[in-house]
């Protein structure tokens, strides 16, 4: 035993669109040889016109019609003031289901910035023109094939919390590069001359590594 709902939803605009003799098929079933249902919407043949037709479709070995009983089961939904097209497809609209899920726009850049902020994990030191900063070695190397080398190839520090000292950057710079390694973007300059200076010093920076 085995049973198929064949839902059809807007029928008006399905009376309308269908000529007699086509059809809308069901998804396809398989059931005692049967493969599918065919729903003609304004009658199977010219002489139909005012009838709605249904189908069971066969498959390669028909079911026996000895053993073999079918039960159909209509459920229709009138509306009390019959609806426009217009109507149907802006109550189709308005039925249609929410978004199960509303996935937040990535905030990783965001979580990364706030690790450069508060050196929290942070496992090596720059020191350049008498300030220090703190970074993680893990994020430098993924997004530098220099600090990669620097601090994991043959060039690696020594000791758990070193201290790498750059002399040929000024501090803003090398701050501004971290920030852009951390966040993916630059950060804000208040003046034009200061972002146009700063550009041009980040440019050998980022030449380097």
């Amino acid at each position: 035993m085995g049973y198929h709902i064949l839902k059809i939803d807007c029928y008006t605009l399905t009376k309308q669109c269908t000529p007699t003799g086509e059809y809308l098929k069901s998804c396809p079933f398989t059931m005692g040889g049967l493969r599918c249902i065919r729903y003609y919407p304004n009658g199977e043949s010219s002489d139909a016109t005012d009838w709605i037709s249904v189908s069971l479709s066969l498959g390669e070995t028909p079911a026996k019609a000895v053993k073999t009983q079918f039960r159909f089961r209509f459920v229709g939904e009138v509306p009390e003031f019959p609806l426009t097209s217009e109507e149907f497809r802006a109550q189709e609209e308005a039925a249609a289901p929410a978004t199960f899920v509303s996935v937040p726009p990535s905030d990783l850049c965001q979580h990364l910035g706030d690790l450069l902020v508060t050196g929290k994990g942070a496992d090596v030191v720059f020191e350049v023109g008498g300030e220090t900063f703190a970074a993680h070695r893990c994020v430098l190397a993924s997004r530098s094939p220099v600090f990669s080398a620097e601090l994991f190839g043959a060039m690696k520090e020594s000791g758990t919390t070193a201290v790498i000292r750059i002399d040929d950057k000024e501090p803003q710079v090398f701050k501004a590069l971290l920030y852009f390694v951390y966040n993916d973007s630059l950060p804000k300059a208040k003046k034009w001359k200061k972002r146009i200076s700063m550009s041009q010093h980040l440019l050998v920076a980022a030449d380097r590594y």
